[in-house]
């Protein structure tokens, strides 16, 4: 398998179906020519994951949520695909750029980001703070 191919761009637990064993992803209108590990890919997932955690005890949680994520998704991924483990130092790279996407989609459908609720506003920003330090949303 090469490093680098089309991807979905848009993983996460809006855009698939679970039925069983099968997992379905669908929703392929953000679909990219990107990394394969998928960093890409993966990375979206752990984005989503952690994002979702608002607040002093979504902040607390992020890290921990993250780890333990990538520790038994790595687990049942490597069942399928190898990769090298230097793909695994890109993570926060990608999670920036993962924000990035984020933080303009969001503005792009807000702009007046009054409108945003009390969630949404407090995302962007933390997103705008750290882009602007050049932190991940999480250190792993």
């Amino acid at each position: 398998m090469g490093t680098f191919g089309l991807t979905h761009g848009d993983v996460h637990v809006g855009n698939l179906r679970r039925d069983g064993a099968t997992i379905t992803l669908f929703d392929f209108d953000d679909c990219q020519y990107s990394w394969f590990l998928d960093l890409d890919d993966i990375v979206t997932l752990l984005y989503y994951l952690v994002y979702v955690y608002g607040g002093e005890d979504g902040r607390r949680l992020r890290e921990s949520q993250a780890r333990r994520f990538l520790a038994h998704f790595l687990r049942g991924y490597q069942e399928t695909f190898t990769f090298e483990d230097r793909w695994l130092a890109d993570i926060p790279v990608f999670l920036q750029l993962r924000e990035i996407i984020v933080y303009v989609g969001m503005y792009k459908n807000h702009a007046d980001l009054s409108n945003l609720n009390l969630w949404g506003r407090d995302f962007m920003r933390e997103a705008r703070q750290r882009m602007a330090q050049g932190e991940p949303i999480v250190d792993i």
